[in-house]
């Protein structure tokens, strides 16, 4: 059951990268199906304490963005979509603390790479996320690694 919920997690991130780059949005369906095999995944192996530190950690990147958002005058809603919290939000339930940071500050990093050799003025900021999950649940997937809950 783990293996074929990593291939749909998988497959799904890859559809999801593929629409944000190509649209600059993604589905509300596809989201969903995101969600549910994420948290499927995740609760193979539940562990609360995991999962509030990871509530933590989002809790903080969220308030960073509010902070920026404040101090650079910039409409929250132009600094993070939707979409991005809710791709962030199942993997509260996936990942482990150490992993969850690995990804944002990753995703984060190629997302500022993405600005600097491009002409555009946003990040396809779920295809990175998308793309670095891929990494670590084929890392978990093949490697056996302890890097999701």
């Amino acid at each position: 059951m783990k293996e074929l919920l990593s291939i749909i997690v998988i497959l799904v991130c890859l559809f999801l990268a593929y629409e944000d780059l190509k649209k600059k949005q993604v589905s509300i369906v596809t989201l969903l199906l995101f969600a549910l095999s994420t948290i499927s995944l995740g609760f193979l192996k539940i562990n609360l304490a995991t999962i509030l530190l990871n509530t933590l950690i989002v809790g903080l990147f969220g308030l960073g963005i509010v902070v920026l958002s404040i101090f650079k005058r910039i409409p929250l809603r132009e600094l993070i979509g939707m979409g991005d919290v809710l791709f962030l939000l199942p993997l509260i339930v996936l990942l482990q603390p150490f992993a969850l940071v690995v990804l944002v500050l990753v995703s984060s990093i190629l997302g500022l790479f993405y600005i600097a050799f491009s002409r555009t003025t946003s990040i396809p900021y779920i295809s990175f996320l998308a793309l670095v999950l891929i990494g670590i649940v084929a890392d978990a997937f093949l490697f056996q690694s302890q890097i999701l809950s």
